[in-house]
C-alpha cells in the first residue's frame, strides 16, 4: 500500500505535536490556577423565583391580621407582573405572605417593583405595620445556611452580656475582610417605659391615647417643604427629641396662657432600663447572646473563616472574667471535611479508573493519554465555573465526581481505535509521521459518528432540569449547563489532542494465536446462540424485564349517583361511561382477574418486585442521636417567666450529672426547648440513660402544657398533648368563603367516618401539621349603633384599650439616650392585675372629653377563632387531619377514594396528599411527559447521525435493558428511588444508548463494505469489534461512579442517582448486543 501524503490534513496538525502540547498543558494549568480561585461554599446560594413578604402587627387576632394586613398587601402584590401564585399564613401579630414568581422574570426588577406596592400601601396598613421582604432559598437547603455561628456566655445579667455584644464583639468581627454582616441575637435590650398612673390621668382629664399621640409628635421629625432664598434652598423640618429630661417635661395640655401645663412627668414615671425578656436563651445555665456571621457573595468560605477565628482569638483575651466566646456552627469545617472525603472517594475513582484502563488498554502510555485529554476537559470546566457563576459545593463536587466517568468515554474510544490502526498499518509497512497521520486519519473515520451522536445524545439528557420547574431547575440547571459544556470539550480534546498524544502510543504485542481463538470463541458464544435463536432470545430477554400487567386497574370506576347530579350530562362523560362498561365486562370480569393473578407473576419479569419492594419518595428515617432533646408548647398567654421557671427544672437535672459536656436552652412565651450534650467518653456508660430517664420523670410531673416531650438517646420517648396522631392523614380544602368551607369540610368528616369503621376521628380545625388549631379569644363588638351613640370609631376605642391589654410590645422606636433604635413602651399601671369584668363596668376615657362603657355599648363575648388562617390565590385553605387505624397503604387508599369521590360546589377543591419533599413536586409534575421527550430527543440525534429510521430503533433496545438493571439494582441496595434516581434515569437514557451508537455504527460500516453478507455475521462481526471499547468505556464510568456507591450521603440523592446509573450502564452493555443481534439475525433469511 502506497502512504498518503503528508504535507495536508493530519499531518500538518501531527507534525508539532510539541506546540500543541504545550497549548493544552497551559490551558490545564491555567484551569487548575483558576480552580484555586474558585469561591468554596457549603451549599451553592440558590435564591428561588420566590418571595416572602412578613408583617408584624403585635397584639392582633388572626382574623384582624387576615382583614386589615394579609388582604390589602395580597391585593398590591397581585397587580405586580410576573405574579403566578400569592399563598398566605395570617397568625397572631403576624402576616407570612409568600409570591410565586414567573420563571422568566427577572427577580431583582420584580422585587422592586414589590416595595414600590408595599409603599404606597404606608396609609392603608396599621400603625407600625412594616412589611419586610426576603429571597427564598431551596427547601432543601435551608437547614445548611449560615457561615459562622458564635455564643457569648458569662455569669453576666443579660442586658450586660448584650451590651458587651453589641458594643465590644460585633464591632471587631464586622471589620473582618468578607464579612458581609453580624446579626446580634440574645440577652435583653433597653428600652424606654412610661408607665402611666391611672388616677392622675383621670384627675387631668387625658386620656392614654391622648399621650400615645403626642409622644409620637415630640419622638418624630416632621418636615415641613424648602425655603428658597435666592440661590439657596433651605430644608424645614423639626428635629426628634432626644434628651430623656425635655421627654419627661414634655408638656401634654395647657388650659389657658396663664394656666400650668401638664407635663408627661406628672402623669407618668420614665425610666430607661432594660427591657422584658421576650425570649432567654442559655448555655450551660449562664445567659447567652448569639452572633450570627454571614459572609460576602464570592468570598472564600475558608478564608474568611480563618481570619474570624483569629478575631475571635484575640477577643476572648479581652473579655471579662468567666466570659466565654463559643462557635457553635462552622461550615469551614464541614467544607473541610467534605474536602477531605473528596479526595478519598476522588482517590479511590481515580485508582479504579488507572486499573480499568492499564487492564483493558494495556498500555501505560495509552492510559496517560486518556487521562490527559480527560485532564483538558476539566479544566475547561473550572473555567467556566466563574463566567456561569458556579462555586465548589456540595452539588457540583458531586457533580463533577459524577461526570468524570463519562468525560473519560470518547478519549478511550479514540485511543482504542488508534491502537488499532496503527497495528494494522504497521504490518501494512507504514512507519512515522505516515504512519500516525493515516491511523488517525482511518480511526476518526471510522469512529466519528459514534462519538458525535453519544456525546450530543449525553449532552441532551445532562441538561435534564431544563424541563423541571421550582426548586430543582434553579438549583441544578447552571450545573446541566456546565456538564453540557464540559462534555463538548471532552469531545473536541479527544479528537484534537489524543492523536498528537497517539504519536507516542505503543504498537500492541500480538495476542498468540491459540490463546486469541480460544478468547474469541468463549466471548462469542453468547451471540451465536442470540443469532442461532434469536427468537428465543429476544422473549427470554423481555420477559426478564417485564410485562406492565398489574398497571391495568382491576376495574374503570364509574361515577356514583352523586357525581352524576354534578356533572354535566355531555358527550364526553358518555363516551368515559361507555369505555368503562365495555373494560369492566371484559378486561375487568372475574374470569379474566384470575386469570390474571395467576399469570402476573410469570410475565412481571423484575418490574414487579421493583414496584412492589421499592420505596418511590424519599423514606422517612428517624435518626437518633446521642444527645436528649426536651420540647415543651405552651397555652396562649403564658407568662415567659413561668416558662422560664419549667424549663430550669430540667436543666438543673441534667446539669447535675457529670456525663453532662453542655446544655443549651431556648425559651419564648409559646415554646422551650433544651438540648443536652453527652461527653464521649460517659456514651460507654449507662449515666446518659440515667439522666434522660429522670428527665422523663420530670417531664411526667407536669400537666397542663399543650405538648411536652423528652426524646433522643433511643428511638422510643416520651410524648404528651401531641394532638398528632401516627395514623394521621392530611386533607387540605380551599374555597372563597371561609365558613362555607367550614361546612364543606364538615361533611366530608361525614363521608370519611361512613367510609369505614377504621376512622378512629376526623378533625377539621388543625393546622398544616395537624396540630389543633381552634382557640378562645374575648372579643368586643362595636356596632354601628355604638358608634352612632358616642362619635368614636372602633379604632378609636381600639387606640385606648392598648396601654391597657397590649402592654408587652412597644409602639414606636426613636433616638433617644444616644440609642438609634430605642424602643418605647407605654403600659398603664397595674394593667396586667386589672380584672375584665371590673374594666368593662367602669367607665373609659377614649378621648379627652368621652368616656364609654363598654358593657353596655360592646357587651364582650367568648368565640371560638382559627389560630391561624390560610389562603392561596385568594381563596381560603383549611387542613383536616384524619385518624386512620390500619395499615397505610389501606388508609392511602381509602381516603383518596372518598376525596375522588366528594362532590364538590363550584370554586371549591380538595388536594391530597398534602405533603411534598424538596423536589417530589417537580418531578411529579413533570415524570409523565420529561423521560419520553429525553428519548425522543435521543433518537432523532441518533437518526441524523446515522441517517437512518430503522437503525436508531434498533438503538433504542438498550433502554429497557437498561431498565432490567436498574431494577436489579434498587432490589439488591434496598434504596429508594427518589429525584437523584429519576434524575439518573434520565442521564441513562442517554448514556446507555452510546454502547449501541458504537456497535450499529460498525454494522452499517461493514454493511456498507459488503453489501452480500449476511446480517447475523456482519452484527456478529461488529461486536468482536466494538466489544472492547464499550466495556472500556462502561467500566470506566461505573469506577468513577463506586464512591457514590460506597460512601453514600446521609439523604440518599447521590446513592439513588449511582445505583440507577450503574445498575444500568452493566445490564445496557451486557444485555443491548445480546438483544441486538438477537433482532438484526432475524432477517439473516
Amino acid at each position: 500500500m502506497n502512504a498518503r501524503p503528508t504535507s495536508g490534513g493530519w499531518a500538518g496538525w501531527l507534525r508539532r505535536p510539541v506546540a500543541i502540547l504545550s497549548w493544552a498543558t497551559a490551558l490545564l494549568l491555567a484551569g487548575l490556577w483558576v480552580g484555586r480561585q474558585i469561591p468554596i461554599e457549603w451549599v451553592p446560594r440558590v435564591e428561588l423565583a420566590e418571595v416572602h413578604v412578613a408583617a408584624y402587627w403585635p397584639g392582633a387576632a388572626p382574623r384582624q391580621v387576615e382583614q386589615y394586613v394579609t388582604a390589602p398587601i395580597e391585593r398590591a402584590v397581585q397587580r405586580v407582573p410576573g405574579t403566578v401564585h400569592v399563598e398566605s399564613l395570617s397568625e397572631e401579630g403576624r402576616a407570612t405572605i409568600i409570591l410565586q414568581v414567573a420563571p422568566d422574570v427577572p427577580l431583582g426588577p420584580y422585587v422592586a417593583q414589590v416595595r414600590e406596592e408595599l409603599a404606597r400601601l404606608r396609609n392603608v396598613l396599621p400603625d407600625r405595620v412594616v412589611p419586610q421582604l426576603t429571597r427564598a432559598v431551596p427547601e432543601q437547603l435551608r437547614e445548611q445556611q449560615g457561615f459562622l455561628t458564635l455564643q457569648l456566655v458569662g455569669p453576666l445579667e443579660p442586658e450586660a452580656l448584650r451590651r458587651l455584644a453589641d458594643e465590644l464583639v460585633a464591632p471587631r468581627l464586622r471589620s473582618v475582610p468578607g464579612v458581609a454582616f453580624v446579626r446580634v441575637a440574645g440577652g435583653r435590650e433597653r428600652e424606654l417605659l412610661i408607665t402611666l398612673d391611672p388616677d392622675r390621668l383621670e384627675a387631668y382629664g387625658l386620656a392614654p391615647v391622648r399621650v400615645q399621640q403626642q409622644l409620637i409628635d415630640a419622638l418624630r421629625d416632621r418636615s415641613y417643604g424648602r425655603w428658597q432664598t435666592g440661590r439657596n434652598s433651605w430644608l424645614l423640618f423639626t428635629p426628634p427629641e432626644t434628651d430623656l429630661d425635655a421627654i419627661r417635661n414634655l408638656v401634654l395640655h395647657q388650659a389657658g396662657p396663664d394656666a400650668a401645663p401638664f407635663r408627661l412627668r406628672d402623669v407618668a414615671r420614665i425610666r430607661l432600663g432594660p427591657a422584658p425578656a421576650r425570649s432567654i436563651s442559655r448555655v450551660d445555665g449562664q445567659p447567652v447572646v448569639t452572633l450570627s456571621i454571614d459572609r460576602k457573595p464570592g468570598s472564600h468560605l475558608l478564608t474568611v473563616a480563618e481570619a474570624v477565628h483569629a478575631t475571635v482569638e484575640r477577643l476572648r483575651a479581652e473579655l471579662p472574667e468567666g466570659v466565654r466566646l463559643l462557635v457553635v456552627l462552622d461550615r469551614s469545617e464541614d467544607v473541610r471535611k467534605q474536602l477531605r472525603d473528596l479526595m478519598v472517594r476522588g482517590g479511590l475513582g481515580f485508582a479504579l479508573l488507572v486499573l480499568v484502563l492499564l487492564a483493558l488498554l494495556q498500555s501505560v502510555r495509552a492510559c496517560v493519554a486518556v487521562l490527559f485529554s480527560v485532564g483538558v476537559a476539566v479544566a475547561v470546566a473550572l473555567l467556566l465555573f466563574r463566567p456561569l457563576g458556579l462555586t465548589l459545593n456540595l452539588i457540583t463536587l458531586a457533580g463533577m465526581a459524577l461526570v468524570a466517568g463519562l468525560l473519560v468515554d470518547n478519549s478511550v474510544v479514540v485511543v482504542e481505535q488508534l491502537l488499532v490502526q496503527r497495528q494494522r498499518l504497521r504490518v501494512r509497512g507504514l512507519q512515522g509521521l505516515a504512519l500516525d497521520a493515516e491511523a488517525t486519519r482511518r480511526a476518526l473515520q471510522t469512529v466519528w459518528l459514534p462519538l458525535l451522536g453519544g456525546t450530543l445524545t449525553t449532552m441532551v439528557v445532562a441538561l435534564p432540569l431544563v424541563y423541571l420547574s421550582g426548586e430543582l431547575r434553579t438549583l441544578f440547571l447552571p450545573f446541566g449547563v456546565l456538564v453540557a459544556f464540559t462534555l463538548g470539550a471532552s469531545l473536541l480534546s479527544a479528537v484534537l489532542i489524543v492523536p498528537v498524544l497517539g504519536r507516542f502510543l505503543p504498537t500492541p504485542p500480538p495476542v498468540p494465536v491459540r490463546q486469541r481463538r480460544r478468547l474469541r470463541r468463549l466471548i462469542a458464544l453468547p451471540y451465536w446462540l442470540a443469532a442461532r435463536w434469536p427468537r428465543l432470545t429476544l422473549l427470554v430477554l423481555f420477559l426478564a424485564v417485564g410485562i406492565p400487567l398489574w398497571m391495568l386497574p382491576d376495574t374503570w370506576k364509574l361515577p356514583d349517583e352523586d357525581e352524576q347530579e354534578v356533572v354535566e350530562d355531555t358527550a364526553w362523560q358518555l363516551a368515559k361511561e361507555r369505555l368503562a362498561r365495555l373494560y369492566n365486562a371484559t378486561l375487568g370480569h372475574d374470569r379474566v382477574q384470575e386469570v390474571r393473578r395467576l399469570v402476573e407473576p410469570l410475565l412481571g419479569g423484575v418490574l414487579l418486585p421493583f414496584f412492589q419492594k421499592t420505596t418511590f419518595g424519599r423514606r422517612w428515617h428517624f435518626e437518633v442521636r446521642p444527645e436528649v432533646y426536651v420540647y415543651m408548647a405552651f397555652p396562649p398567654g403564658t407568662p415567659i417567666g413561668r416558662a422560664d421557671t419549667l424549663m430550669r427544672r430540667f436543666e438543673a437535672v441534667a446539669l447535675a450529672s457529670p456525663s453532662v459536656a453542655r446544655t443549651v436552652a431556648q425559651i419564648t412565651e409559646q415554646v422551650a426547648y433544651l438540648r443536652v450534650r453527652f461527653t464521649e467518653a460517659s456514651l460507654r456508660t449507662i449515666e446518659p440513660y440515667l439522666v434522660r430517664e429522670r428527665l422523663i420523670q420530670q417531664a411526667v410531673q407536669l400537666a397542663g402544657l399543650r405538648y411536652l416531650s423528652v426524646s433522643g438517646l433511643l428511638e422510643q420517648g416520651y410524648y404528651s398533648g401531641s394532638g398528632v396522631n401516627i395514623s394521621e392523614f392530611r386533607i387540605a380544602a380551599y374555597g372563597p368563603s371561609y365558613e362555607d368551607l367550614e361546612a364543606l369540610c364538615e361533611r366530608l368528616a361525614q363521608r370519611l367516618k361512613a367510609a369505614t369503621p377504621r376512622v378512629a376521628a376526623v378533625n377539621y380545625n388543625v393546622d398544616r401539621y395537624g396540630r389543633p388549631d381552634a382557640r378562645e379569644v374575648l372579643q368586643f363588638r362595636w356596632t354601628p349603633e355604638a358608634q352612632l351613640r358616642t362619635g368614636l370609631t372602633a379604632g378609636d376605642l381600639a387606640a385606648a384599650l392598648r396601654p391597657v391589654f397590649n402592654t408587652r410590645f412597644p409602639f414606636f422606636r426613636a433616638p433617644v439616650a444616644d440609642e438609634p433604635y430605642l424602643p418605647v413602651r407605654i403600659e398603664v399601671a397595674g394593667a396586667e392585675q386589672i380584672d375584665v369584668a371590673r374594666l368593662i363596668t367602669q367607665p373609659l376615657p377614649v378621648t379627652d372629653s368621652v368616656q364609654v362603657q363598654l358593657a353596655a355599648l360592646a357587651p364582650p363575648e367568648i368565640v371560638p377563632t382559627p389560630s391561624a388562617i390560610e389562603r392561596f390565590d385568594q381563596q381560603y385553605r383549611r387542613y383536616i387531619s384524619v385518624d386512620f387505624r390500619g395499615p397505610w397503604r389501606l388508609g392511602d387508599r381509602v381516603i383518596r377514594q372518598v376525596v375522588e369521590s366528594m362532590p364538590l360546589p363550584p370554586g371549591y377543591r380538595l388536594q391530597y396528599p398534602t405533603y411534598a419533599i424538596f423536589g417530589e413536586r417537580e418531578l411529579k409534575r413533570t415524570a409523565g411527559w420529561m423521560l419520553p421527550i429525553t428519548i425522543a430527543l435521543v433518537f432523532l440525534i441518533a437518526a441524523m447521525v446515522f441517517e437512518s429510521w430503522r437503525l436508531p430503533l434498533v438503538m433504542l433496545l438498550s433502554l429497557p435493558m437498561a431498565a432490567l438493571g436498574v431494577a436489579v439494582g434498587f432490589l439488591w441496595s434496598g434504596a429508594n428511588f427518589a429525584e437523584g434516581a429519576f434524575i439518573g434515569l434520565v442521564l441513562l437514557a442517554g448514556v446507555a444508548v452510546n454502547d449501541s451508537l458504537l456497535l450499529l455504527d460498525r454494522y452499517r460500516q461493514l454493511q456498507a463494505q459488503r453489501p452480500h453478507g449476511r446480517p447475523d455475521l456482519l452484527i456478529r462481526l461488529a461486536v468482536r469489534e466494538r466489544l472492547r471499547p464499550m466495556w472500556t468505556t462502561t467500566l470506566s464510568s461505573i469506577v468513577a461512579l463506586l464512591p457514590l456507591l460506597l460512601f453514600p450521603d446521609e439523604e440518599g440523592f447521590w446513592l439513588g442517582l449511582a445505583v440507577t446509573v450503574i445498575g444500568g450502564l452493566l445490564a445496557a452493555t451486557l444485555l443491548a448486543p445480546l438483544a441486538t443481534v438477537a433482532l438484526i439475525s432475524r432477517r439473516r433469511g
